[in-house]
């Protein structure tokens, strides 16, 4: 008989297994630093218990991870070091959590000056239960400082080993005054040595885990209150100020923070639609649709939708719940029922799923007044699409009219929401997966559709009459291939002359991105104002912005196509430069670019659609700043102009905003995040992670 291979337990089980005691038996009274009790913290009986190699060498004095981080923020980079003091190394080759090679020992968190200078320093193996602290190599081991707070002092999360559903994090404050814990034994199912989680507006932070108690996958909010981090379903015991808002959704929470609030739901739901109500009254109101599916199987389910009617400058919060219902067809439900626009008496319209008899689900058009809370009912019955689905929808900037087209036969119906009246133009407008060949005016009452079958380009009115065409080229183009401007005066089609693969910048699969080599400007009534083509070989011309304030100017980007060397399916751009062309005259000026810097004064705002690009330009001096990666734009609607930017190595962002009246740049440093957001009356910044802060006022140059 095979003889048994004597195991042993590491160290690490025995660290999990006390912190996972101490997490289950912690009191909220008993740690001023947070209010902690997950519930799955106790789940670490499912580690494997590891082979320990006989043979083992020292590691005392090693560096286990480093990164430098202007941490005082004087302009000089101070060493963030993860040190083992004292220590061993070992080979695992046992199959289990750990494998490999194994350091194992006493570990120190060491900030030091740009000389090596020790400045301050902590012992963490009394932080993680008094035992030895175990790192292996296969892991890896990145430290990722972030501001969770938004003290403007990084923090860092380090964890260990817990099971196989995650770490336990201790999050620490990094400071040339000292190195202080903020919140200890935070489980995550984060895995890595350090970790990096997801900021929630300015002063909060989100965490998943998994919960043994429940089986399912949870998420925990941590807000920043009175000098601590607090868990948010806790709040409401912890700060006078923090209120649950239950009823039409149980168990949200409200908790103020020093230069906003946080809205916590208590439950994962799907926050990206958000909309910025005209004034009512005086006041502007935040439309939040909390929106969240549970599946039943082959696309049936239960869909619901509430509307969470914020006003940030009171921290007012009202709950209306706006549909829920059970459908056998998700995807469809969800093509249509979320919010359309604002109604011209300042109500919001809304599709809603309805469930009634035999029928099953059916869709209508339904009003929310803000300020009241009060709805009523538009189109009792939307037209039921014999597709599959609602491919494309909008409705006019007036709120006068509801557009609905479905995806694969292209039927089209136009609702008039002052009387419920349907019509169907004679026309249809196919779509063809995963593109939407339908491009209206901003306005809504006009729109390009794009014929695949007929290769050709037809403009249209909501009556179904055709006010323009013309032919696709032979050529490659974009999508969307035709792009309006923001005050609806222009469109542009771009396309490269012929079809060769050289054109193509980046190939997405079902697509491509090409460098365009021909512009085709027409007016709104569909009339061609001006072709612009590139002359040169090798040259490419782009249209890189319109103006923000409307008008006929518009940026242009000239440039050539190299290999990325780095990656087989792109090429970039190079021997870039930039131009202004003046619709009505031809004339074109050209442009000085300044890396990386704003002019001193900036006169003019060129945006290109949703996600930028950017193009910031002083006319005096000619000069451009322009960004083209990681824009996206801010809701207002006091015609100031607002977008967020990212640096993601960085792991910061800035949030701007374009004051065309007077001509005012303003700058705020903000979390990195991919939330869309609002700007209410250039105060009050709110995300879709459901945080609102309130903007300090502008001072200098950004």
């Amino acid at each position: 008989m095979k003889k048994k291979k004597m195991r042993k337990i590491s160290a690490i089980v025995v660290l999990a297994l006390a912190l996972a005691t101490a997490a289950c038996t912690q009191n909220d009274q008993k740690d001023g630093n947070s209010a902690t009790e997950n519930p799955a913290e106790s789940g670490t009986n499912d580690v494997e218990p590891e082979i320990r190699a006989e043979a083992t060498a020292p590691a005392d004095n090693e560096v286990l991870a480093e990164i430098r981080l202007d941490v005082d923020r004087d302009g000089t980079e101070e060493r963030i070091v993860i040190r083992m003091t004292r220590g061993t190394m070992r080979e695992e080759t046992e199959p289990g959590a750990f494998m490999g090679i194994v350091r194992e020992g006493d570990v120190r968190l060491e900030l030091l000056d740009a000389e090596g200078h020790l400045l301050q320093a902590r012992e963490l193996n009394p932080d993680f239960g008094g035992t030895p602290m175990l790192f292996e190599d296969r892991r890896g081991f990145e430290l990722f400082p972030g501001d969770y707070n938004g003290d403007g002092i990084p923090e860092l999360a380090l964890g260990q080993y817990a099971s196989s559903n995650g770490f336990i994090y201790n999050l620490y404050e990094l400071s040339t005054g000292g190195i202080r814990l903020l919140l200890p034994r935070l489980y995550s199912i984060s895995y890595g040595y350090s970790a990096r989680f997801e900021h929630i507006g300015h002063r909060a932070f989100k965490s998943s885990y998994y919960n043994m108690d429940t089986g399912q996958y949870e998420e925990e909010l941590y807000v920043w209150l009175d000098g601590r981090y607090v868990r948010s379903k806790n709040a409401d015991l912890t700060c006078g100020g923090c209120r649950r808002l239950d009823g039409a959704w149980p168990g949200l929470v409200y908790v103020p923070v020093e230069d906003g609030f946080v809205l916590d739901t208590g439950e994962p739901v799907l926050t990206g639609y958000v909309h910025l109500s005209p004034p009512i009254g005086g006041t502007t109101f935040i439309i939040h649709e909390l929106y969240s599916y549970e599946y039943a199987g082959n696309n049936a389910g239960r869909i619901r939708n509430t509307a969470a009617v914020i006003d940030p400058a009171t921290g007012t919060v009202n709950l209306y719940p706006l549909f829920d219902a059970t459908t056998d067809d998700q995807y469809r439900t969800d093509s249509i029922a979320h919010g359309q626009g604002f109604l011209r008496n300042g109500k919001w319209g809304y599709a809603a799923a309805v469930n009634d008899g035999p029928s099953g689900v059916r869709h209508q058009v339904r009003t929310l007044d803000p300020a009241t809370g009060e709805s009523d009912i538009l189109v009792p019955g939307l037209p039921e699409t014999e597709d599959t689905h609602y491919f494309a929808r909008w409705m006019t900037a007036d709120g006068s009219r509801l557009v609905l087209i479905g995806n694969i036969t292209g039927q089209m119906w136009v609702i008039d929401l002052a009387n419920g009246s349907i019509t169907q133009p004679a026309a249809a407008f196919p779509q063809s997966w995963p593109f939407i060949l339908t491009y209206p005016s901003p306005d809504g009452e006009r729109f390009w559709y794009q014929d695949m079958e007929k290769n050709e380009f037809r403009y249209y009115d909501l009556a179904g009459r055709v006010l323009a065409s013309f032919p696709a080229t032979s050529g490659m183009h974009n999508f969307p291939a035709v792009s309006w401007s923001h005050d609806g005066r222009y469109v542009v089609h771009s396309d490269t002359f012929d079809r060769d693969n050289r054109h193509i910048m980046f190939d997405y699969g079902d697509s491509w991105q090409v460098a365009p080599q021909r512009l085709a400007f027409r007016d709104r009534q569909g009339g061609l104002v001006r072709t612009l083509e590139s002359k040169e070989a090798g040259v490419y011309v782009e249209l890189a912005g319109w103006p923000a304030a409307g008008g006929d100017v518009v940026l242009l980007e000239r440039y050539k196509l190299i290999d990325n060397p780095e990656l087989f399916n792109e090429r970039i751009k190079t021997d870039r430069s930039y131009a202004l062309l003046d619709l009505a005259t031809g004339k074109e000026t050209g442009l000085e670019l300044v890396d990386g810097t704003v002019p001193e004064k900036t006169t003019d705002l060129f945006f290109g659609n949703h996600y930028g690009p950017v193009g910031l330009i002083d006319r005096d001096s000619g000069q451009l700043t322009f960004q083209d990666v990681d824009v996206r734009r801010v809701v207002t609607n006091d015609g100031t102009w607002a977008w967020m930017q990212s640096d993601w190595e960085a792991r910061t962002s800035r949030l701007y905003v374009w004051d065309p009246a007077v001509k005012r740049l303003s700058a705020y440093g903000i979390p990195p995040s991919e939330s869309a957001s609002v700007l209410v009356g250039g105060k009050w910044h709110y995300t879709t992670d459901m945080a609102a802060r309130r903007l300090p006022e502008p001072s200098g140059t950004p």
